[in-house]
C-alpha cells in the first residue's frame, strides 16, 4: 500500500474506513451522556465507592433542611408564618413529605404511650432498679418527691404523669430518648410542632425529597424550586436551603462553564497560531486535526462507555498536543520534500517512538480499578491512534509540496545552539536539585471535599449551619448496619451496639438500639416484665403505696392508672409519633434493604475503635468524611504504584527496543522527568496537595513531554536548525497544549484548576528542558567517546 495514498484502490479503502469511523462516531454522540460527579473517580469495590453509593442510594441522603432566621427585631410568629407559607409552595413532585415533631398538646399522650411500652423497653438491669424502687423505704421517699412536685406551678400537669408512673419508670425511658437527641448534637427544641433553636429566633423545616443527588436533572429542578421559596421569603425572614443536591447542581454548572471556556480558548489559540505561522490555508488541517480526532474519539468511545466523566473529557482535550505534534512533523516533511515516499518512510521511526511512548503511558490507565482512569485510557489511546493514522494517511493528501510555515527551517544550527546552552545545562541541573527538594515536600490529600466546586456562599452557609445547630464544630461519623428486613437490620444493629458498649465516653456512641431494641429483644423484655409483676408483687405494691402515700394525702386509688397499665397489654394502634420522629434520624432504606444508622465523633481515635470492633461484620459499613479520605488515600497509593509501574514498563520496553541505547532513552525521557518534578515542586510552593485528579495530570505530563524528548533528539541527530522539522514540532505542540492547560488556570472548579496548575507547570518545564537542556547535554556528549558510541 502506498503511504502517499496515490493508488486509487488504497484511497478508496481508506475513504471507506474513514466514512465508517465517522458514521460510528456520530452514532456514539447520540448515546453520549456526561457525568460531572466525582463518582467515576472512585475505585471499584472500594470503601470509598461503598460510602458514596450509600450517600447516593440511601434514603438518608434524601433529607433537606430549610433554615429560617429572623432579621432585625422580628417576632418568632414571623418564623412560623414563613414556614407555613413555604410549606404551601413545596412542589409535591419533588418533596415526598415534611417531617414534623409532635405538637405540645400531644406530647403528654406520647409520653404516656412510651410508658405503655415500658415492658418492652426495660431490660433485666432496669427491672432490678424497679425492684429496689418497690421497697417500703424507697416508696416513702418517692411519695415525698411526688408531693413536692405537685406543690409546684406545673403540679396540675404532673398529676397525670405521677398517677400513671409512681415508680419513675418513665424517667428511664425518657433519659435514653434524651440521650439520642443530645448525641445527635443539635441545639434544637420542639415548640408548637416545630424544630426551633434555643435562641428562639431560628427554626428548621425538615423535608424528604424524591430527587437524588446523583441526578443532575433532578438536582437542577429541586434547587430551582428551593431558590424560588428562598427568594419569596418575607422581608423579616431569611430562608437558606441545605441539601446535597445543591452541590450537584453547582458542580455541574461550574464544570460546564470551565469546559466551554477551555474549548473557546483552544479554538482561538488554534486559529491565531494558524494565522500567525501559516502561509498555506491547508496548514489549518494540522490545527483542526486535534479537534477532529478528539471529537471522533468521543463518539467512538461513547459506543462502549455511553457515560463519560466531564473531568476525563477535559483532561483528554489537553492530549490534543500530540495530534498537532504528529501533524507538524508530517507537514514539514511533505511541504519540503522532493521524494515524498522516501521522506515519509524516514520519519516513521521517530513518529513510532513518540507514539508508542505516549501510548504506553496512557495504556496504563486501562489497567486501573478507577472507572474514570479506564475511560481516560481508552479515550486517549484511541485518540492517539486516530491522530497518528490521520497524520500519516490523510494529511499527505491535503498538504501542498510548496506549503510554508513561518520560520520553518530557519534559526541557528542546533549544534551551535547546544554549545551556547552548555551553561544552561548546569543551571538546569541546579534547578533540578531545587525541584527535587520542593517535590519531596508535596503531600497527598485524600479529602474529596477539596474537589467540591460549590460557591463560597453555599460553603459558608453550611459552616454557619453546623456552628449554629451542632453541639460542636466537629463532624459525626456513621456506622451503617444493613438487613434485608427491618427486623434483621435491628437485630444486627443490636449485636453491633452490644459490641460497642463500654468502649466510648458518655454520649460519643449514639444508637437507636439503646432506646428501641429489636423485636426479639422487646418480646423477651415484655415476657420478663410480665413475669416480674406477679399477682403477689402487685398486691404488695398496692399495700405499700397506700401506706407510703397516706401521710401526704394520697388516696388508696391515686395510682390506679399505673395498675391498669400492668393489667393491660400495650395497644397496637396507639400513636408512636414521638418514636417515628426519632427514627427518621436512625433508620434509612436503600432499595428494598433497611439501614440502621449509628453515630460517633469522626475522630481518629473513635474511628479506629469502631473499625476494630466492627471488623468481621460485613453487614456494617463506616460512613464518614475521615473514612472516605482514608479510603481515597489507600486507593490513590495503590493506583499510583500501578500506573507508574505499568507506564514505566511500557516506556522502558518501547524506548530500548526502538533506540537500542540506554543513554538516548534517558535523554528522551528527561523532559518527562523534569516535567513531573516541576509539577510537584509548583504544587508544594503553592501550598497545594496531590490527589486523585493530579495523579491523572502527572501521567498526562509524562505522556506529552516524552514527545518533546523524542523530537529534540531526532532534530539533533539530523543536524536541524532551531526551527527545523523536529524542533518545530516541539514548539507548536507546546503552544497548542499550553492553550488548553493555561485556560484551566482560570477555572473556577477546584478539580479543573488543579489539573491546570499541574499540567501547565509540568508541560512548560518539560518544553524548556527540551529547548535549553537537551541540546547542551547532547553537545557535551558529542565531545566524549561515550556520546559518539551512544
Amino acid at each position: 500500500m502506498s503511504v502517499s495514498g496515490g493508488d486509487r484502490g488504497s484511497r478508496a479503502i481508506w475513504m471507506g474506513v474513514g466514512i465508517l469511523a465517522l458514521a460510528l462516531s456520530v452514532g456514539g454522540w447520540f448515546r453520549l451522556r456526561i457525568d460531572s460527579s466525582l463518582e467515576p473517580l472512585l475505585p471499584e469495590n472500594s470503601d470509598a465507592r461503598q460510602t458514596v453509593l450509600f450517600l447516593r442510594d440511601s434514603s438518608f441522603a434524601s433529607k433537606i433542611v430549610l433554615w429560617f432566621r429572623l432579621r432585625g427585631d422580628g417576632d418568632v410568629s414571623e418564623l412560623y408564618a414563613a414556614a407555613d407559607e413555604a410549606e404551601k409552595h413545596l412542589d409535591p413532585k419533588l418533596i415526598k413529605r415534611v417531617i414534623h415533631p409532635p405538637r405540645d398538646a400531644a406530647a403528654v399522650d406520647q409520653v404516656f404511650g412510651l410508658l405503655d411500652d415500658a415492658g418492652e423497653l426495660l431490660n433485666a438491669s432496669d427491672l432490678s432498679e424497679v425492684e429496689k424502687a418497690t421497697a417500703p423505704d424507697a416508696l416513702r421517699k418517692r411519695m415525698r418527691e411526688c408531693y413536692m412536685q405537685l406543690l409546684r406551678p406545673e403540679g396540675s400537669f404532673m398529676q397525670r404523669i405521677l398517677r400513671k408512673d409512681p415508680l419513675g419508670v418513665t424517667s428511664r425511658i425518657l433519659s435514653r430518648l434524651y440521650a439520642l437527641s443530645k448525641g445527635m448534637g443539635y441545639r434544637v427544641e420542639v415548640k408548637n410542632g416545630r424544630f426551633v433553636h434555643r435562641d428562639g429566633r431560628q427554626m428548621m423545616l425538615l423535608l424528604e425529597t424524591n430527587a437524588t443527588a446523583t441526578s443532575v436533572a433532578d438536582s437542577k429542578q429541586l434547587v430551582a424550586s428551593l431558590r424560588r421559596i428562598s427568594e419569596s421569603a418575607p422581608a423579616g425572614v431569611e430562608i437558606t436551603p441545605i441539601c446535597a443536591q445543591i452541590h450537584t447542581e453547582e458542580n455541574q454548572r461550574v464544570m460546564e462553564r470551565d469546559i466551554r471556556w477551555m474549548g473557546f480558548v483552544n479554538g482561538i489559540v488554534f486559529l491565531l497560531l494558524f494565522l500567525a505561522v501559516s502561509r498555506d490555508w491547508r496548514v489549518g488541517t494540522i490545527f483542526l486535526l486535534p479537534l477532529v480526532c478528539i471529537s471522533m474519539t468521543l463518539g467512538l468511545c461513547a459506543l462502549v462507555h455511553p457515560t463519560l466523566s466531564l473531568i476525563v473529557i477535559g483532561v483528554s482535550i489537553t492530549m490534543a498536543g500530540s495530534a498537532v505534534d504528529y501533524g507538524i512533523f508530517v507537514y514539514t516533511v511533505v511541504s519540503t520534500s522532493k521524494d515524498r515516499k522516501a521522506d515519509l518512510r524516514r520519519i516513521r521511526r521517530p513518529l513510532l517512538i513518540s507514539h508508542l511512548t505516549t501510548l504506553g503511558v496512557v495504556l496504563a490507565f486501562v489497567f486501573s480499578a478507577i472507572p474514570a482512569y479506564r475511560q481516560l485510557g481508552w479515550l486517549t489511546s484511541v485518540s492517539l491512534v486516530v491522530s497518528l493514522l490521520a497524520a500519516l494517511f490523510v494529511l499527505p493528501k491535503l498538504i501542498r509540496t510548496d506549503g510554508k510555515i513561518l520560520l520553518l527551517g530557519s534559526g541557528m544550527p542546533l549544534k551551535r545552539w547546544g554549545r551556547i546552552m552548555v551553561p544552561m545545562t548546569f543551571v538546569g541541573a541546579m534547578l533540578l536539585i531545587v525541584m527535587i527538594v520542593l517535590a519531596r515536600k508535596t503531600n497527598f490529600n485524600a479529602d474529596i471535599g477539596r474537589l467540591d466546586g460549590i460557591s463560597p456562599s453555599v460553603r459558608a452557609a453550611e459552616v454557619d449551619f453546623q456552628k449554629t445547630w451542632g453541639r460542636s464544630d466537629g463532624e459525626l461519623g456513621m456506622l451503617v448496619v444493613t438487613g434485608k428486613t427491618r427486623a434483621q437490620a435491628e437485630e444486627a444493629n443490636e449485636k453491633i451496639n452490644n459490641l460497642m458498649a463500654g468502649h466510648f465516653a458518655e454520649g460519643d456512641w449514639v444508637s437507636l438500639s439503646d432506646f428501641w431494641p429489636s423485636p426479639a429483644t422487646r418480646r423477651a423484655n415484655l415476657l420478663r416484665w410480665r413475669r416480674f409483676w406477679s399477682p403477689d408483687r402487685i398486691a404488695a405494691l398496692r399495700r405499700d403505696l397506700a401506706a407510703a402515700g397516706e401521710p401526704y394525702g394520697f388516696s388508696a386509688e391515686a395510682f390506679e392508672p399505673f395498675f391498669q397499665i400492668l393489667a393491660q397489654p400495650p395497644r397496637e394502634d396507639q400513636s408512636r409519633e414521638i418514636v417515628s420522629a426519632v427514627e427518621d434520624q436512625f433508620i434509612a432504606r436503600s432499595g428494598d434493604r433497611f439501614q440502621m444508622l449509628n453515630y460517633f465523633p469522626d475522630t481518629a481515635q473513635t474511628m479506629a475503635t469502631v473499625r476494630d470492633l466492627a471488623a468481621g461484620h460485613p453487614e456494617a459499613q463506616i460512613v464518614s468524611r475521615r473514612a472516605l479520605s482514608d479510603a481515597f488515600a489507600r486507593s490513590a497509593r495503590s493506583e499510583t504504584r500501578l500506573l507508574v509501574g505499568v507506564s514505566a514498563a511500557f516506556i522502558i520496553l518501547f524506548l530500548l527496543a526502538l533506540t537500542r541505547s540506554v543513554v538516548k532513552s534517558v535523554i528522551i525521557m528527561l523532559p518527562a522527568i523534569v516535567g513531573l518534578l516541576a509539577m510537584l515542586a509548583v504544587l508544594s510552593a503553592m501550598g497545594l496537595s496531590m490527589n486523585v485528579v493530579t495523579v491523572v495530570a502527572a501521567i498526562v505530563v509524562l505522556a506529552l513531554t516524552s514527545d518533546y524528548g523524542v523530537f529534540a533528539v531526532y532534530a539533533w541527530e539530523n543536524r536541524e536548525p532551531l526551527f527545523g522539522q523536529g524542533m518545530a514540532s516541539v514548539h507548536l505542540c507546546a503552544l497548542t497544549t499550553a492553550a488548553g492547560t493555561i485556560a484551566l488556570l482560570f477555572a473556577r472548579h477546584p478539580a479543573l484548576f488543579l489539573v491546570g496548575v499541574s499540567l501547565s507547570s509540568g508541560l512548560v518545564a518539560g518544553y524548556l528542558s527540551a529547548l535549553f537542556v537537551i541540546p547542551g547535554i547532547l553537545w557535551l556528549l558529542d565531545q566524549t567517546k561515550w556520546g559518539k558510541t551512544a
